[in-house]
């Protein structure tokens, strides 16, 4: 974003500002919102919130970043609150945000990877984009792919129960989101809670083989087991129940049996 000098601290209505709409955040943990808020109630607000004006409402102003420091000032039921405004184009205020998001810790994978997604989409390549939060093309490249897995999986990610490599290995060998899903619940069942990026990688170099799969190529089911070894043990019985007639035919009059096989006694 270009510089702006002598940018000012400035006290708007806190009722004029509103929340980014495509803020990238949807969820503020109730626990930490209400530490800040005591905080905010005992200090003061220590850091201004970032805003610029609204273009569709005049006199108006939209969070860049900030949007914690401001729902606590909103709970507090403060009239004002302490800002910096910045004047310039929605890609630079889309920059800003973004930058000023990614370089938050808090932020799960997929809350960076979405973040990453507006800057390439808004027409940053994405090596500037690396360059400004100080991570390689490819990385970002990476990050970026996490959105094309299907959206169970990318809830696991963003809840921390998957990791990235693995997400990422996810998205690069199977494109098809339907396909992809299909494998990983597969995959769920082979590695019995292990799902690290070496396991992945045995079950996709082996799954073939790996896959329990039928003859229909329908994947295999307790139901569908049960039925088979019922059938099978059904089947053993009528083949055991033919060879001892057979046998009892044979003990009966072996020399008939034997002229029967067109063979001859030895």
């Amino acid at each position: 974003m270009s510089a702006q000098p002598n940018l000012q601290v400035q006290w708007i209505p806190i009722g004029l500002v509103d929340a980014d709409p495509d803020q990238l955040r949807k969820y503020f943990d109730p626990a930490r919102l209400e530490v800040l808020k005591e905080t905010v109630e005992e200090v003061g607000l220590l850091n201004p919130v970032h805003v610029r004006p609204s273009a569709t409402q005049e006199g108006h102003f939209v969070l860049i970043s900030g949007e914690r420091r401001w729902r606590s000032m909103k709970a507090l039921d403060r009239d004002t609150i302490a800002a910096f405004v910045h004047i310039g184009s929605e890609l630079d205020a889309l920059t800003f945000a973004q930058v000023a998001n990614l370089n938050r810790e808090e932020l799960n994978h997929m809350e960076v990877a979405a973040a990453l997604h507006h800057l390439w989409k808004s027409g940053m390549t994405m090596e500037v984009i690396g360059r400004k939060i100080g991570v390689s093309k490819v990385t970002v490249s990476k990050t970026i792919s996490l959105l094309k897995l299907p959206t169970e999986i990318q809830e696991l990610i963003a809840n921390g129960k998957l990791s990235f490599v693995v997400g990422v290995m996810l998205a690069s060998k199977i494109k098809d989101p339907e396909e992809c899903l299909k494998v990983f619940r597969t995959f769920e069942k082979y590695c019995d809670g292990d799902t690290t990026i070496a396991k992945l990688e045995s079950f996709l170099k082996n799954r073939d083989r790996i896959r329990p799969k039928l003859g229909d190529g329908e994947p295999i089911t307790s139901g569908r087991v049960r039925k088979l070894l019922n059938a099978a043990e059904a089947t053993s019985a009528k083949l055991f129940g033919h060879l001892d007639e057979l046998a009892a035919m044979v003990e009966s009059n072996p020399e008939e049996f034997r002229a029967d096989l067109g063979r001859h006694p030895s």
